[in-house]
Order: C-alpha cells, then structure tokens, then sequence
C-alpha cells in the first residue's frame, strides 16, 4: 500500500495531516485552480469592485465550498448526476454573462488610482439639473467633475442595488463553478475507500491487499467479486488513525494467509509496497501479483515474483483466477 515515504510521517499528527492534505474531496489541484483563478480575475480588475478584497475573500470560500461539496458527494455519490452537472454549467454561463455585461454597463476606473467604481442607474436632482441630456448614462467627464464619486451623480441606492447584482451574478457563478469542478474531478481516495468492502473482522482468515493508492479506482472492481465470493480481505481502510504504521502494517502481514499484490506503475515505484511484499516472501507467505497497468517490474521485485504468479484480465478474470490458485488452510464464507 502506498504511503508517505517520509519518516516524519510515522508521527501520528503529521501522518494524519499529510493524509488530509493528500486525500483532500476534492482533490488539491482543484482547490488550487479555483483559488488562483479567483486571485487571477481580482488582480486583472474582473471582480465585484464590493466589499474590497472580494477576490481574496472569494478564493478562501471557494475552496471552501468546493471542500463542502467534496464531503457530501463522498456521502452522497448519486447525487452528482449527468444532468446536475449540465445545470452547473449553464447556471456558471448564464451568471458569468450577467456579470459581465453588469461591468461592462456600470463599471467604471478612477485613473488616479487604478480602483474599479460603480455607477447607477438614477440620477440624483443635482445631476438631472447639470447633466439634463446625459443622465443617467454620464461619462467619464461627469464623473470626473463629481471627483469619482458615483453617490453624487446617481442615487445612492440605485448604486448599491447594482452593486448587489455584481456580487450575487458573481457568487452564483463561483458556486456553480465549485458545483461544476467537483463533480468533473475524478472522486478522490477517500471517496473511494468508503465504497471498498469492509476489510476482514478479527480472527477471520485474511488475503492482504497490497497496492497504491492512485490504483484504487482500477482495483475496486476485482476487490468487490472478491467479497462477493467470500474472500475476506484486508486492506488500509480505515487504518488512518493508526499511531503506528509499521507496527500495525508489520502485525497484518504476519497474520494474512496470503497477499495480493496489484502490480502498476504507482506501485512499483512505492517503497512501501515493496517492503510489504519483501516481508511477506521473507514469511514465507504465498504472493499473488495482478497486472493492472502496463509496468514493468523492478529487479527487486522480479525476483520475488515468479512469472507463473502474475495474474491479468478483466476484473471477473482476476478474481476467478486468484480463487483457483489461491487454496487457504481455511476460507470463511
């Protein structure tokens, strides 16, 4: 099984905060995009000119809103249907345009300062007296002589309304963003391993399932007819409060009956999966190896794996296969 190769992460607090950060729902590289592009449109001028710092403000409650979301697919994974996603999009256009054609209408910059201000759509008696033919669609001239001040041009509450509809055009648009992105992305691993089967209860005969976390989506199939058929397993669901992981990964392999190892790319190239396997042959314990990705095996590896022993197919092939080889001292059904 995959795990941090750092030696700090055996610490309980940094194991479970490295876990977090790499488990996040979803995944980190869309709570990055969506903050960077949140922090890229307010450096280029393109957010609600109110409150101030709406862009900063709305990269933090987009990751976490998009974090929120991530929880409740994950308890909730048929919610996020075709037709939900659709509806994201459109509602992420639709708000998008009304936004921007709102900047374009009634936005306007002070050139003394580069800030983006608001206009209204109501002149003020003052304004209809000097600017009869204009008002209420003033230029940059009007403005100029009112100092920039929009409240002295048009009424206040008219600005303010239009100031509203940016804001609301704006955070409807981000969560249908974060609707959007969380449901595209692939489903993280903590949403996955809540889908896996249970692992084996204690004192029932187990199979260790050996493999990388990146490759549980791929493997899920075959660890299904696995349970389906009767073959307790155990694997790391649930192991993350576990204080120690060598102890703990070290006790399962001495006690597993056999261990099954999900040969890919992520998998090879993980120092703990070949710890796994390098103990469980040291035990002299059966070690059955499934192709699930085009790899090839290290020397390390090769040497404890013989050619017989490398089990492909499609995920009802693997598990049929692994029960015709694999004959325990006793199977509970």
């Amino acid at each position: 099984m995959s795990r941090p190769p750092s030696p700090a992460a055996r610490r309980p607090g940094l194991t479970r905060s490295l876990l977090l950060l790499r488990h996040l729902e979803p995944p980190w590289w869309v709570l990055l995009a969506l903050a960077t592009v949140a922090l890229v449109l307010s450096a280029g001028g393109t957010a609600p000119p109110w409150p101030a710092r709406s862009g900063s403000l709305t990269a933090v409650l987009a990751v976490a809103g998009a974090l929120a979301l991530g929880r409740w697919r994950a308890h909730r994974p048929s919610v996020w249907s075709v037709g939900l996603q659709r509806g994201a999009l459109l509602a992420l256009l639709l708000c998008a345009a009304l936004f921007l054609g709102l900047m374009s209408r009634f936005g306007f910059t002070i050139p003394a300062t580069g800030e983006t201000g608001v206009k209204g759509f109501v002149c003020t008696p003052e304004a209809r007296l000097i600017y009869p033919q204009t008002c209420p669609d003033d230029d940059l001239d009007a403005l100029r002589s009112a100092e920039y001040e929009a409240t002295r041009i048009w009424q206040p509450w008219s600005v303010d309304l239009v100031r509203l509809a940016l804001l609301l055009s704006w955070a409807l648009a981000w969560c249908a963003a974060c609707v959007l992105a969380t449901g595209l992305a692939r489903p993280g691993f903590q949403a996955l391993i809540r889908r896996a089967p249970s692992t084996a209860s204690e004192g029932r005969p187990y199979v260790f399932v050996s493999y990388a976390h990146a490759d549980l989506a791929a493997l899920l199939p075959v660890l299904d007819r696995l349970d389906a058929a009767g073959q307790a397993l155990w694997f790391d669901k649930g192991l993350e409060g576990a204080t120690d992981w060598d102890t703990s990964l070290a006790l399962q392999v001495q006690n597993c009956q056999a261990l099954l190892l999900f040969l890919s790319p992520a998998s090879v190239a993980s120092p703990w999966v070949q710890r796994e396997v390098r103990y469980a042959d040291d035990l002299g314990k059966p070690v059955f190896a499934v192709r699930i990705g085009d790899v090839a095996l290290s020397p390390a590896l090769a040497l404890r794996l013989g050619r017989n022993q490398v089990i492909e197919g499609s995920a009802e092939e693997i598990a049929e296969r692994f029960l015709q080889r694999f004959q325990p001292t006793t199977r509970a059904g």
